[in-house]
């Protein structure tokens, strides 16, 4: 369920793969209409999301309260970062309360952690002809007795890794 065009998305949470959206917005081939973060972080981020837009034209754009979100906006899309570490700090499931709202106001979702322990709602979306992605691997992708090889890929890979969080692995591959 995975070919989803989009037109306008929101984002939540301002975490540190959304600073890479954000900084390169202009690639994207859609519009963003609003960075969103909880309340709990709000003020911290702020300072952030203002700082990786020094220097930029920030089209007018500031961080927004997620509990603020005006879900009836023409945005068709939510991208949701990685939410579980903020999901237990403020003790809801911060996934499953976007995954309602989506349903509710039809709107897809992206989301950088799986969805795969809400099938129900998962269920309801494909009902309503909403289109969802989480990155997932499955054994189905691997062959059988293959002794731990991936498939020949037709194409040349260049893989950038590294060895902390911070290291500027997507900038790289951006710039």
């Amino acid at each position: 369920n995975c070919e989803l065009l989009i037109k306008s998305a929101a984002i939540f949470p301002f975490n540190k793969e959304i600073h890479s959206v954000l900084r390169f917005e202009n690639y994207c081939n859609f519009s963003i209409c609003g960075y969103y973060e909880h309340p709990y972080l709000l003020a911290k981020n702020r300072k952030i999301f203002n700082d990786i837009l020094k220097g930029q034209n920030s089209n007018g754009k500031e961080l927004q309260n997620a509990r603020h979100i005006c879900w009836t906006d023409e945005f068709d899309t939510v991208i949701i970062g990685h939410t579980k570490h903020l999901s237990h700090i403020v003790k809801t499931d911060l996934l499953m309360s976007f995954l309602k709202n989506c349903i509710k106001y039809n709107k897809n979702i992206i989301s950088f952690d799986t969805l795969e322990p809400y099938q129900r709602e998962l269920e309801e979306m494909r009902s309503r002809n909403l289109k969802y992605y989480f990155p997932h691997a499955s054994q189905r992708l691997y062959p059988h007795n293959s002794f731990g090889k991936l498939p020949l890929i037709p194409i040349p890979v260049v893989c950038v890794c590294g060895t902390s969080k911070r290291q500027g692995k997507f900038t790289l591959q951006m710039k």
